[in-house]
């Protein structure tokens, strides 16, 4: 090699030394786009089979709370007849009424709190999965709505009990107070 073109020699050995090495990345990365793919791929699919379950799940639920909707109405309905009678009602038999509401509430409350336990757990499940909770919003929502608003109604009933009660021993104390009086 002739003294002048020594440079360009030396120039030529660094970009086939420089395209040796970008061959090499570029493997390289093409590996690591592979395995990503392939991963991506895994998680989809992982997510696909573990949105049909959840959604089976959900339906699930659903229809357990949609089970409770007659039961709850027909709590609030006797309480509501309950409430519009305790005028005419002694304060034993609004008592006794009251505590008739009341076992029923809390048979309610024992069938709907396992419920209730079981859609946070489909909601940490859910949550787990970033890509899972956008796709299941709406029915992660309409299940837990349902929900808080079958407590909310059991807990409205839980406040006209306690306004019942109320009610009786108002009456039991204007009884004692005419007795009172009348001695």
């Amino acid at each position: 090699v002739d003294l002048n073109d020594f440079h360009l020699l030396k120039t030529a050995i660094g970009i086939a030394r420089d395209e040796a090495r970008c061959k090499v990345k570029r493997a390289e990365r093409m590996e690591r786009e592979a395995k990503d793919k392939e991963q991506v791929l895994k998680r989809q699919s992982v997510v696909a089979e573990k949105r049909v379950v959840l959604s089976e799940t959900c339906a699930g639920l659903m229809k357990e709370l949609t089970a409770l909707e007659p039961e709850i109405q027909s709590l609030e309905g006797e309480l509501d007849a309950v409430s519009k009678q305790v005028e005419q009602l002694k304060a034993d038999d609004i008592k006794a009424k009251a505590t008739k509401v009341s076992t029923s509430q809390d048979g309610l409350r024992k069938k709907l709190e396992p419920v209730r336990g079981r859609i946070n757990e489909l909601v940490k499940e859910i949550a787990s999965m970033p890509e899972l909770f956008e796709a299941m919003r709406a029915e992660l929502a309409s299940v837990r709505s349902k929900g808080d608003a079958q407590n909310l109604r059991l807990n409205k009933v839980s406040t006209g009990l306690c306004g019942l009660q109320s009610s009786a021993c108002q009456q039991e104390f204007q009884a004692y107070e005419s007795k009172r009086m009348e001695l």
